[in-house]
């Protein structure tokens, strides 16, 4: 099966206060159907709860077994349209090529959330806040219209 990265509507909401609890049984599948394989990519302007927010700093979990567990993500700096690399040749920065992280680590508007769609789980009925931020990314397969969710967590 081809993978391509996609980006897809996300549905974003502050998770409120109270007890951990999954709303459905985990899931040992993936739980968004054809989507699995996809990478997800969320723009930091999607995240304005988060804008300056330290990268170090986030977590992204989701629901496993009844209880958040964290899954793998990255967050590409992006600068006028074009990703930040960590070094680039003369020739590179001769073509335009960015190497230095103007943002000093922070999430903004332009960073891009990715993460695979196979790591989505079911909803959590709430999430508690221990001294930070969470936000619920929700992300449906339009095709079969199932639904994954993550938690973007900041420490």
């Amino acid at each position: 099966m081809r993978k391509h990265r996609c980006y897809l509507a996300v549905g974003l909401a502050l998770i409120l206060s109270g007890n951990l609890k999954s709303a459905t049984p985990a899931e040992e599948s993936c739980s968004i159907g054809a989507l699995c394989e996809n990478v997800l990519i969320v723009k930091g302007e999607s995240l304005p709860s988060l804008a300056g927010a330290d990268l170090k700093s986030l977590n992204l979990a989701a629901m496993k077994g009844g209880h958040l567990e964290a899954i793998p993500f990255q967050v590409d700096e992006v600068r006028k349209g074009e990703h930040v690399f960590m070094w680039v040749s003369p020739i590179g920065r001769q073509k335009g090529l960015s190497d230095q992280d103007l943002d000093h680590g922070q999430l903004d508007a332009d960073d891009e959330l990715v993460f695979m769609a196979w790591d989505l789980g079911p909803r959590a009925l709430a999430v508690k806040e221990v001294g930070g931020k969470a936000v619920e990314l929700t992300v449906t397969d339009p095709a079969s219209g199932r639904t994954g969710y993550a938690y973007l967590l900041q420490n």
